[in-house]
């Protein structure tokens, strides 16, 4: 810049946000100045080279050299990408809630771990994301939403949501369920709120999922403290094409949830667990996967 008479200057600012897999996002803003001639050396605290020389515009000094509290109000009414970074988050917020998504699921209990994953990754599944949840279920005490056919729960995974399903049809062939679900920032409050609310009963899941998407159907892959088990989900005709091309019999295709699969064990094994949990200190078989 020496010798350099036009000293005009636009600053950017730029605020990126960048999900796990995907492209980052950026909000930017920018104003106007000119560079000084010579540096104005400064010990103020935060204080950058940048501040040393640019002199905003309607200013004749650096910034060094202007009242601090006087520049965070200059700053304040010219980064305006907060704002554009919260509009942006409350429309992605309004995007994630589905209202009456109509899901479609088989489940199956996985036999040999390993081959699955196999073929899976060499025939192009696209990995979504992986997590150890948590599911809290609540009901009333007697059991209402249970007798009607509908579940309520809270989970914290890959990310926090309260979903309430209703059963379809008679799950003769398929699992079908009406699902209304939006995201939450704690599962904990939220159950504590519905608890209030006259659904003090609870229990407790834990597993560890792996999410796929394989030729149009999502696949979850769990772990469970009684086994490992599939979940295709998607069109009818897709899941089962899937099922066959994975080589499951249809006839060993689980319509149940885990909760009733947790009654089945209890009866086996001859406990009366009423929540779905891992020993302390257990380490997943599954996540290291992928």
């Amino acid at each position: 810049m020496k010798g350099k008479k036009d000293r005009a200057v636009v600053v950017k600012v730029c605020l990126a946000y960048c999900e796990p897999g995907k492209e980052p996002i950026t909000f930017l803003c920018e104003t106007t100045g000119t560079i000084a001639q010579k540096a104005v050396k400064t010990d103020k605290e935060g204080s950058t080279s940048i501040n040393e020389i640019f002199i905003p515009e309607g200013y004749d000094k650096v910034e060094t050299e202007i009242p601090r509290e006087e520049m965070v109000k200059f700053w304040a009414g010219v980064e305006d990408y907060w704002e554009k970074f919260a509009d942006y988050v409350h429309k992605l917020r309004q995007y994630s809630y589905k209202m009456k998504y109509i899901e479609k699921e088989l489940k199956f209990e996985i036999k040999d771990l390993s081959r699955l994953i196999d073929y899976l990754k060499k025939h192009g599944a696209v990995f979504l994301n992986k997590s150890k949840e948590k599911t809290i279920r609540l009901d009333t005490s007697n059991k209402d939403l249970e007798k009607k056919g509908v579940f309520l729960r809270v989970r914290a995974g890959s990310k926090n949501t309260i979903t309430l399903k209703e059963k379809i049809g008679d799950d003769k062939n398929i699992r079908t369920r009406k699902e209304t679900e939006f995201e939450i920032q704690d599962i904990e409050a939220m159950a504590y709120i519905l608890g209030k609310l006259g659904f003090d009963y609870s229990r407790t899941m834990e597993k560890y999922r792996i999410n796929l998407k394989y030729k149009n159907p999502k696949l979850s892959i769990d772990e469970m403290p009684f086994g490992f088990y599939l979940e295709i989900e998607g069109e009818e005709n897709r899941i089962e094409a899937i099922t066959k091309e994975l080589g499951y019999n249809p006839e060993e295709k689980i319509l149940v949830t885990y909760w009733d699969i947790l009654e089945e064990y209890n009866k086996e094994h001859k406990t009366n667990k009423k929540d779905i949990e891992f020993p302390k200190g257990y380490v997943s078989k599954l996540l290291g996967n992928f």
